[in-house]
């Protein structure tokens, strides 16, 4: 079968996926698709402003999905290819924290990093996004207090678990995925670091009230004047009469922050258009991080009160096993198309579509092995929105992966050298990859 050329712009993909959502796994279906114009086949750079090399940037934040292209057929990916054996194999390597050896089939390898540990484990629910609506039909509303009792002592102990683990250096890094923020906890040169997004101007006072030091790097001049206006409103002598009159008309301040003076005052400053906003990352290292911990451990808000996860507590996410996790698969369909060429001929193109949560490490794991089985391919990646300002400057660490391309090639998967003073959140996402001849270009 002759190798095609395929255009490197994003026009497949959404005509590929759009008619391969309802199939699950499948390989064998292919599609005809529309005419594609001379426009779209030109050649153009996946990257404006990065030439092509061999360095992939370490990328934090959580992926949704990946869509990849490719001349050559993904049907080696699909987990029907393994044997019984083989998944048996599998399973016990990742549990072990064993990487596949030389000898282990590129199955076997992409089963081994598209796994991963999650907390907690409820196979009816979507637990993963949580910052989202979802559109199952079954919910948590049916279970008795008891058992979302049990739920949140064992989601406790996972995260104790989980934060030793880190702490001790048996984990890298993991994530902690609410319906009201994500959080990320690292370890590097032996320093803690855990950066939270989105926020709100209520749980960064929290955080101060706590004695909990934090930065706020692409919104550091809001921080500044977030303190400087509390500590003017705390010393404002008509806000103590503000609340007694509230409570004479039988309204209770306490209940109704909205109408506390405080509150009103803070907002007709303009200082809350910050919440829910990437920019309200908030960034914590050190030993700080440990009031992180306790203030997530204890927080009851994290939990969500209405809707079909109530009383589920957050996702916790790590590449590494800790207490009561569940190993999980990311789902993988592939299958072939067929799309006009730049010469009027038709040809055939493979895809391969993989399903969240993506980690990092699945990702520089993923690569080593697309790049030897399928030579060339081009993907797109989908990020959680918010989690994109994980990749703000000085966010990233010095970590270096080796990731084979070749038999005698390697790239390495490290950290964007970003200046301090740059304010791109973005600096390191990756949303676009391209890889032919040996050579990565990322956008």
């Amino acid at each position: 079968r002759e190798n095609v050329d395929l255009p490197q712009d994003n026009s497949l993909f959404s005509v590929i996926l759009s008619q391969q959502s309802s199939s699950q796994g499948s390989s064998d279906t292919s599609y005809v698709l529309p005419e594609i114009t001379p426009e779209t086949v030109q050649e153009k750079d996946v990257v404006t402003g990065r030439a092509p090399c061999t360095t992939i940037l370490r990328d934090w934040s959580l992926k949704l999905e990946y869509k990849l292209l490719s001349p050559k057929p993904f049907k080696w990916c699909l987990p029907t290819a393994l044997k019984p054996s083989e998944e048996a194999r599998c399973t016990a390597l990742f549990a072990a924290q064993t990487p596949p050896d030389s000898e282990s089939s590129a199955k076997e390898k992409l089963r081994y990093h598209l796994s991963y540990w999650i907390h907690p484990n409820i196979s009816w629910l979507k637990l993963f996004p949580r910052d989202r609506p979802s559109v199952s039909k079954s919910d948590c509303t049916v279970l008795k207090q008891e058992a979302l009792a049990g739920l949140q002592n064992d989601w406790s102990a996972s995260f104790e678990s989980l934060f030793c683990q880190l702490k001790s250096g048996h984990c890298p890094y993991f994530y902690v995925c609410s319906h009201q923020t994500t959080v990320l906890f690292r370890k590097n040169n032996e320093k803690l670091c855990a950066d939270m997004v989105p926020t709100t101007y209520g749980v960064r006072n929290s955080l101060k009230q706590e004695d909990i030091e934090f930065t706020m790097p692409l919104a550091q001049d809001i921080l500044n004047s977030e303190t400087q206006d509390h500590e003017n409103l705390e010393t404002n002598e008509g806000a103590g009469d503000a609340r007694d009159f509230l409570d004479s008309l039988g309204i209770d301040s306490a209940k109704y922050s909205e109408l506390d003076p405080t509150t009103v005052k803070i907002r007709a400053a303009g200082r809350l258009k910050l919440d829910h906003s990437i920019r309200s990352l908030i960034r914590v290292s050190g030993s700080q991080v440990q009031g992180v911990f306790n203030f997530l451990l204890n927080n009851k808000s994290l939990t969500p009160t209405v809707g079909e996860l109530t009383g589920v507590p957050p996702t916790l996410l790590s590449p590494s096993v800790f207490l009561g996790a569940t190993i999980r698969h990311n789902a993988v369909k592939s299958g072939s198309s067929y799309a006009r060429q730049k010469d009027g001929a038709l040809g055939q193109v493979h895809y391969m579509h993989l399903l969240g949560p993506l980690l990092p490490e699945a990702l520089d794991g993923l690569h080593r092995i697309l790049a030897p089985t399928q030579e060339e391919f081009s993907g797109k990646l989908d990020s959680l929105q918010n989690t994109t300002a994980f990749n703000s400057p000085d966010v990233a660490v010095p970590t270096e992966i080796s990731t084979a391309v070749g038999a005698d090639k390697t790239v390495q998967h490290q950290p964007d050298s970003v200046s301090p003073s740059k304010t791109n959140n973005s600096a390191n996402t990756v949303h676009e990859i391209n890889f032919k001849e040996g050579l990565f270009t990322v956008k």
